[in-house]
């Protein structure tokens, strides 16, 4: 009897150890990662049968590309570093090799105490799952191009490598469409769970028939000769003029531009949350100095409808929405939008099919999984288009210090401080 009591012991200590070890290793891997705000089950269900215009708009991003080697994503990243006078330490070079991510730094980078909401996103795809090896460049930029980093900046030479980016004008051929950096993230998670919330409690006859816009300046360049045509401007004026239908203003907030002529100009405005603007039926989105991200997402979650800009400049999921199933398209000028806000009052219940559809849509496709399987996927076809000598890129690592694991940020940290010191 002792002895059955003594091994039932020994076993039950070696199983309490293992399991004590197992949950360290677990915890030690998720950190640096979103792994803990996922569901595991939903992301590998969708990785398996992802949606048609996932596919469909990555298969369209990489229609102009061809293979191409290492030496040529080093030639863009040379020719960016170069030539762009504006944005270029918001290029950044990686590579992915035996399921870790590695960083190239430059000699006078400065170190960065935090992960990019970019490398944790890609570490947490790398705790979930296999990715083959690949040598990529990302920009953190708002899209491309730019006024400030022309496409000349990345297409200066004979053969340039595909660039990640969040957002593009549609006819960009050579920069790849991936998921904003909000979206990535814990806060996009609350968010999502918020709104769908208050959906519950707000319903769309208790909503207010106005259109409901707050945002900042941040257009591309505004000047005294050209602020009273950008549309953020002229929202906010309308406001004053259309206040039963309208309630709009610019309020202070990052790259604010012209105050004291926007004060002069009446157009500015308190903040306001996203909740408050839930309290509407009509949400217009428009452009900042590219996309509005996350805007368009919760606007098309909100159970509002939203009033979608005309617009060159595109993100990841637009090519999956159509007018009027799940927005109101209104002119990028937006002098329409009086009428379309008239259209939508005259025709409430289309309204609450349109609003309907967007709901679902960004309940299937939106959600934090949705945006994991789709950068997954991206990198996935993008390592189908590129010839790597893997070999070489491992005397890389050993050779050239600039290359450095990024898996753990303290770590990092403590190689590029003495590196300096060196």
């Amino acid at each position: 009897m002792k002895t059955k009591i003594y091994f039932f012991f020994i076993f039950f200590l070696a199983f309490a150890i293992s399991t004590l070890i197992y949950l360290q290793i677990d915890k030690k891997n998720k950190k640096g990662t979103n792994v803990k705000f996922l569901s595991k089950k939903n992301f590998h269900s969708s990785l398996r049968n992802p949606v048609s215009w996932m596919k469909d708009q990555i298969e369209k991003d990489f229609q102009e590309i061809d293979q191409f080697s290492s030496q040529i994503v080093d030639d863009t990243m040379q020719s960016i570093k170069k030539n762009a006078v504006f944005g270029k330490d918001a290029f950044y070079r990686y590579r992915i090799i035996n399921n870790k991510l590695y960083r190239y730094h430059f000699e006078n980078e400065k170190i960065a105490i935090n992960d990019l909401d970019f490398e944790r996103a890609v570490k947490t795809l790398l705790r979930l799952t296999k990715i083959a090896d690949i040598d990529f460049i990302y920009t953190d930029v708002d899209g491309l191009p730019l006024d400030i980093v022309p496409k000349s900046v990345y297409q200066n030479i004979d053969r340039f490598a595909p660039i990640l980016c969040h957002a593009k004008l549609k006819d960009e051929k050579n920069v790849i469409l991936i998921p904003d950096h909000n979206s990535y993230t814990k806060s996009w998670k609350t968010l999502t769970k918020q709104i769908i919330s208050e959906n519950q409690k707000v319903l769309w006859d208790q909503k207010k028939e106005k259109a409901f816009w707050r945002g900042g300046s941040n257009d591309q360049q505004y000047t005294l000769d050209n602020y009273k045509k950008k549309p953020r401007f002229i929202i906010s004026k309308l406001s004053r003029s259309y206040f039963d239908s309208i309630d709009a203003g610019i309020t202070p907030s990052w790259g604010f531009q012209l105050e004291p002529i926007l004060k002069k100009e009446d157009v500015l405005k308190d903040f306001a949350t996203i909740l408050e603007h839930l309290e509407c039926k009509y949400l217009p989105n428009i452009d900042g100095y590219m996309c509005s991200y996350p805007g368009y997402q919760w606007r098309l979650l909100s159970n509002s409808i939203c009033f979608k800009q005309e617009s060159d400049q595109i993100q990841w999921f637009y090519g999956a929405l159509h007018p009027y199933e799940h927005y109101i398209p209104i002119k990028n000028d937006i002098s329409d939008l009086i009428d379309k806000i008239n259209w939508a009052k005259k025709n409430d219940s289309v309204c609450v099919k349109i609003t309907k559809n967007a709901t679902n849509f960004a309940k299937n496709n939106l959600m934090l999984e949705n945006v994991y399987v789709y950068l997954y996927k991206v990198l996935e076809k993008y390592s189908k288009y590129q010839s790597l000598n893997r070999q070489k890129l491992l005397n890389d690592l050993k050779q050239d210090n600039r290359w450095v694991c990024i898996e753990n940020r303290k770590k990092t940290i403590k190689i590029l401080k003495k590196r300096k010191q060196n």
